[in-house]
């Protein structure tokens, strides 16, 4: 039988077919990747969530303070505090309420040791967790050596607790390899000792509401989610507004 060898323009109208194949492919696979990220960030947000009601159940009521200390690199901040802040912090994965995977958002980039072994008293999860806590939520200085009752905050069910933070810098620029332990809304960008919240899941950020439900809500700029809704200040006329008490 006589053979019939592809021509060289075969060959190449075949691998035009399967790169245009490839390229069609290629967005769905990632679209597909970046609900499976978003989904297992809204499964950490409601373990910690869990772990918040947990904590809650042996302090009276009372929230995790935003840091138990000083606010120098090691004080027990909020992530520390659910870990267990009588324990070692090298080597420790899981604590009293949470473990350290829970601080961790899939779509974060960067190399984090989840087995916490460092040589400093505190992981990378304990002052820059990739959720932050809402620290207007929280009465007197910012949350730092004090703390509040859920129950005397109203309308837990908008009132936003934890959300996907990036780490912000003194120009107002986010660090989109880090996060940060807490954040407000009423804080000047250039303010580096806040977070900035993190639109990382389809220009979307995830949030932990106090009633324990998670929800994602859109920003229009991502180095300035504070002028969408629901970040922005909320207009003084409604009865209750989404940040404090």
């Amino acid at each position: 039988m006589r053979k019939h060898p592809f021509t060289l323009i075969e060959l190449l109208i075949v691998i035009a077919i399967i790169a245009i194949l490839a390229s069609m492919l290629l967005p769905a696979l990632n679209q597909a990747r970046e609900r499976a990220q978003a989904t297992a960030c809204r499964n950490n947000l409601k373990e910690l969530g869990l772990a918040m009601q947990l904590y809650q159940a042996d302090f009276e009521d009372f929230l995790p303070p935003v840091s138990n200390g000083t606010s120098s690199g090691t004080a027990p901040y909020w992530p520390r505090l659910l870990m267990g802040r009588e324990r070692s912090i090298i080597g420790l994965t899981g604590g009293t309420y949470a473990h350290n995977r829970l601080f961790l958002c899939p779509s974060m980039k960067g190399d984090y040791d989840l087995a916490a072994r460092t040589e400093s008293s505190a992981g990378w999860w304990t002052m820059t967790p990739h959720y932050g806590i809402n620290s207007l939520l929280y009465p007197g200085n910012s949350g730092y050596l004090s703390s509040t009752r859920t129950g005397r905050i109203r309308n837990p069910s908008i009132k936003l607790l934890l959300a996907d933070v990036w780490q912000r810098d003194s120009s107002g620029l986010s660090n989109k390899r880090t996060g940060y332990f807490r954040w407000q809304n009423n804080i000047p960008v250039t303010n580096a000792g806040y977070g900035n919240l993190a639109a990382r899941h389809s220009s979307s950020v995830t949030i932990l509401h106090l009633d324990g439900h998670v929800d994602s809500y859109k920003v229009v700029n991502l180095e300035r989610p504070f002028d969408s809704d629901p970040f922005r200040n909320i207009d003084a006329n409604k009865p209750f507004h989404r940040y404090n008490f």
